[in-house]
């Protein structure tokens, strides 16, 4: 078939979608199964009479029986992108990091950080898929489940339609692509890598180029490839494409995702053997198949999905709309198989709309040629998408709509159940399920908290051991302080004593000037030595300067002072002296009446003659 030819009948398909669905617009959801069973019933009969007679056979078996349909088991995935999406926006609080700017900016990751933010994973939905998958030949890479009679496509169409990933072909040996250096340098080997150590590593990393590539390996680990468990060492792709930032934009994450997801449906499927269990692990990308059977059921979508105001129309389908919010943390199986009912109008594949063409065109290869493929996948896609005709299987749907019996929980007279939470034990184990859920994502956050906490911590610790070492020097400095102003006021105490001292001998010394001055005064002058000068003034017969003398006295007093305190001795002997003097005095004061007694033997001389008194002096001179 020509490429023109298969465009028309795309058109032609356009075309009829969305007829479909505006007249499933004016439909009300249904409400009760006795609501619907006339419609349903009216449905089933159309198609019968159309297309039963000449349309592909159904499958012989299902993976899981009818009678397996209303058990629930909880589906374990370690595909966080709520909780990584989170992490990297926090690497900086303050201002948009790089890491996020790269991202955002990134060909297929915008996708991620674009859609909406959705903290739980609603899987119930992707189990009501599972219970129903149509058994295949190994090696097929497309998944088909039977919901009411009706074959539902998962193909890479739908996966790049939903998902927004690249989904075109893998380069030439893409497993060797990049090397294992960077992880090298920062784990000291790539073996045993998981992504506990990865986000201890990344959250220790300061802003630059290696901690960009430390958040891209963590994106990688955690949303395009989780493992089934925490403690998995990541894959060596992953660890290899980090080294290449480039090789990380241009890969097909979404071919990638696509045939991890393949891989994980069988291996549920095998693992559990028909017999639905508690838990089961599902690694991989998982939110292309949680999003799956609302987007090719209307009556689910209308339901439990609501629309995301702002989203462009060329964005992918996990964008543009998100699940409504409820008081659980998922849906209950019960309320998925009410709202589904009897209906018979589902999706069997989903077809891009005009808008949503460009990015198909861009990240998905057209259309396969499916008549000139072998395989029942390729005859049932030939049927619904080259024939345009519908597929309805009656034997499957009867046994679908008679599973739908849940059994009933006893009222013990305490009240009806609340059926917005759920009328049947599944629904409490959902909600159990779902607080076990909410517990773990809890548990994880306070793990985080905690660990910052204790980096801030080992901070605040370094820093006190810091103001410790500091106290120390302060109070040593201190000490030092003390010891010199202690001995400032050593130096200020002596140097008052020094200064008392100091005007102490001033004083000695002016009192030994004026004692000098007075005993000069006392010795009086020599009259006998001075002469009388014209001007009636007395002047030195020795003819000595007055002033040059004075100086010659002052310096001579220096000397004595200079000689005083090494001559200790001379200064007893001195007060020996000055006692000597006063004894002198004394002594003079007793020979006063002697002196008296002179003049009045002159008195007495004056009597005699000339020669008489000759006689005397000449006695007097022997």
């Amino acid at each position: 078939m020509t490429s023109r030819g298969k465009r028309g009948k795309r058109q032609n398909k356009k075309q009829n979608n969305s007829t479909r669905e505006k007249v499933q617009g004016h439909n009300p959801a249904p409400v009760a199964d006795e609501e619907l069973s006339g419609g349903n019933e009216t449905q089933t009969e159309n198609h019968s009479a159309t297309s039963q007679e000449c349309q592909p056979l159904p499958p012989d078996e299902l993976y899981f029986k009818n009678t397996e349909f209303t058990k629930s088991c909880k589906i374990q995935s370690k595909c966080s992108v709520s909780g990584t999406v989170d992490l990297l926006k926090k690497l900086t609080p303050e201002d948009e990091s790089p890491e996020l700017e790269w991202f955002k900016n990134h060909p297929q990751f915008c996708h991620i950080f674009h859609m909406p933010n959705e903290p739980n994973l609603r899987l119930m939905g992707m189990w009501s898929l599972l219970l129903r998958t149509i058994p295949l030949h190994e090696g097929e890479d497309t998944v088909w489940f039977a919901v009411n009679g009706v074959p539902l496509r998962y193909s890479m169409r739908e996966h790049a339609l939903i998902s927004g990933l690249d989904c075109r072909d893998y380069p030439p040996n893409y497993k060797k692509l990049g090397s294992f250096a960077f992880v090298d340098r920062h784990f000291g080997s790539h073996k045993e890598i998981t992504m506990e150590s990865v986000r201890e590593k990344l959250l220790s990393m300061s802003a630059c180029g290696d901690r960009l590539r430390m958040a891209v390996l963590y994106f990688l680990g955690t949303v395009i490839r989780a493992k089934a468990r925490y403690n998995a060492p990541f894959d060596s792709l992953i660890l290899r494409v980090v080294n290449e930032m480039e090789i990380c934009k241009t890969f097909p994450w979404g071919r990638l995702t696509f045939d991890d997801a393949i891989g994980s449906i069988n291996y549920v499927t095998k693992k559990l053997k028909g017999e639905p269990k508690k838990n089961v692990n599902f690694p991989g990308f998982i939110v292309p198949l949680e999003i799956l059977a609302f987007e090719c059921i209307p009556a689910l979508n209308a339901r439990f999905r609501e629309r995301v105001a702002g989203c462009f129309s060329s964005c992918p389908r996990m964008c543009k709309k998100r699940f409504q919010s409820n008081s659980m943390k998922g849906y209950p199986l019960q309320d998925l198989y009410d709202t589904l009912g009897h209906t018979t109008v589902i999706d069997s594949v989903l077809v891009p709309t005009v808008d949503e063409e460009p990015l198909m065109a861009h990240i998905c290869e057209g259309e396969p040629d499916y008549e000139n493929e072998e395989g029942v996948s390729n005859l049932w896609s030939t049927w619904l998408t080259v024939k345009e005709k519908p597929i309805f299987w009656q034997g499957l749907y009867e046994l679908d709509v008679a599973a739908r019996e849940f059994p009933k929980k006893k009222d013990k007279g305490k009240g009806k159940v609340n059926e917005e939470a759920s009328s049947s034990v599944h629904g409490l184990e959902d909600v159990l399920k779902g607080f076990e859920e909410r517990l773990m994502a809890s548990l994880s956050e306070v793990i985080v908290k905690v660990e910052t906490m204790d980096k801030r911590l080992g901070v605040v610790e370094k820093s006190h051991v810091t103001l410790k070492r500091r106290s120390k020097r302060m109070k040593a400095m201190e000490k030092r302080l003390d010891a010199i102003e202690r001995t400032q006021d050593g130096l200020k105490l002596k140097a008052r004593k020094q200064k008392t001292l100091e005007e102490r001998l001033d004083g000695i010394e002016k009192e030994m000037k004026k004692q000098e001055k007075e005993k000069e005064n006392d010795d009086g002058f020599e009259y006998q030595t001075m002469d009388h000068g014209w001007n009636d003034g007395r002047y030195d017969s020795n003819l000595v300067d007055p002033t040059a003398e004075k100086a010659s006295e002052e310096e001579a007093q220096k000397e004595d002072k200079s000689s005083e305190k090494e001559k200790e001795p001379e200064a007893e002997a001195e007060a020996q002296a000055e006692e000597a003097q006063k004894e002198d005095k004394s002594s003079e004061k007793e020979k006063e009446p002697e002196h008296e007694a002179e003049p009045e033997k002159d008195k007495e001389g004056e009597g005699l003659t000339h020669e008489e008194k000759e006689t005397e002096l000449a006695e007097n001179g022997e």
